[in-house]
């Protein structure tokens, strides 16, 4: 039985350490606040990049999402095409701030798992950005016709952008990021748990120094599984720190974890019936997207009756 792609293994690309959007829900204090009193780099290089990618086998697919806006670092894109050349399936998770026209056009060309541009909304989840030439650059990237681009917004679509995207917005769904969002008090889960979309925990977050954190809501960094600089992808799964952090999941004796307080945590069962809705949707997608095709073909083209 396959994973489905929804599960797979993932690696997300931290460019940089300090977001410049501000989003209310993104605990970007406690995230910089613990990285800079002790890690070290704070901009995620190309060299750099290219030695950690050598780490990771190429089954694992690259986000570039992590704990900030990707293009908060100008390198981002010739990181996602480097991705790109060595075999990788690449993803994008963006609010375009700080991406140029010539980045759009360098990328526009790669086959993307999904892009996914994140909107401003009405109620400031997502401040407008005070970036010149923001309009412009999304309004350059809506019509760049970038393979599977979906947009997202946290609330209603923002006035401003009304004009330029009407229709075709998601939403969002809030998350406490595993309680390490201000204001929120998450349900605490006992007993045996798992997370629900990795199993086997290799979902993971690349920093720009090397370390490599649990999940995209460890925002303390509270679970480093190891280096890049010091091991390879498999070591992350095979040390102390890993094996820990599943005794902690399935005893809660052990010690504490951000894991019980997570929207994606739950027990077995749930995990295997997610598991199970998630492969039987991606193996209907392809039925489905035929049917529709049949569908849109007999609508354009009706048969016609024969005169008697």
């Amino acid at each position: 039985m396959k994973t489905p792609a929804t599960m797979r293994d993932v690696m997300e690309i931290t460019t940089s350490v300090g977001c410049p959007n501000g989003c209310k829900i993104c605990p970007q204090e406690l995230f910089v606040g613990r990285y800079r009193s002790t890690r070290g780099k704070n901009s995620l290089s190309v060299e750099d990049f290219k030695k950690y990618l050598d780490e990771i086998p190429t089954h694992v697919r690259i986000d570039f999402s992590g704990f900030t806006e990707p293009w908060s670092n100008s390198a981002c894109t010739e990181m996602i095409l480097h991705a790109h050349q060595a075999g990788f399936e690449v993803t994008a998770f963006t609010t375009c701030v700080g991406m140029m026209k010539s980045d759009v056009e360098k990328i526009k060309h790669i086959p993307f798992v999904t892009f996914v541009v994140h909107l401003p909304d009405d109620k400031s989840n997502m401040p407008f950005p005070k970036r010149s030439g923001y309009k412009d650059i999304l309004r350059y990237v809506c019509s760049s016709h970038i393979t599977n681009m979906n947009f997202m917004t946290m609330g209603s679509l923002h006035p401003d952008l009304q004009d330029l995207l009407h229709e075709n917005v998601s939403g969002f769904l809030y998350a406490s990021r595993a309680g390490n969002v201000g204001g929120c008090k998450p349900i605490r889960k006992a007993g045996h748990i798992r997370c629900i979309v990795s199993p086997k925990l290799h979902r993971n977050v690349l920093l720009p120094n090397g370390d490599v954190v649990l999940c995209c809501h460890d925002y303390g960094l509270d679970n480093t599984l190891g280096n890049l600089n010091t091991c390879n992808y498999e070591d992350l799964f095979a040390g102390p720190q890993y094996k820990n952090i599943l005794a902690r999941q399935s005893n809660e004796n052990m010690g504490d974890i951000l894991c019980r307080y997570c929207d994606w945590s739950g027990s077995r069962m749930r995990g295997k019936c997610i598991f199970l809705r998630e492969y039987v949707k991606e193996a209907i997608q392809p039925v489905k997207k035929k049917v529709k095709r049949i569908v849109k073909g007999g609508a354009g083209n009706p048969t016609r009756r024969s005169t008697p």
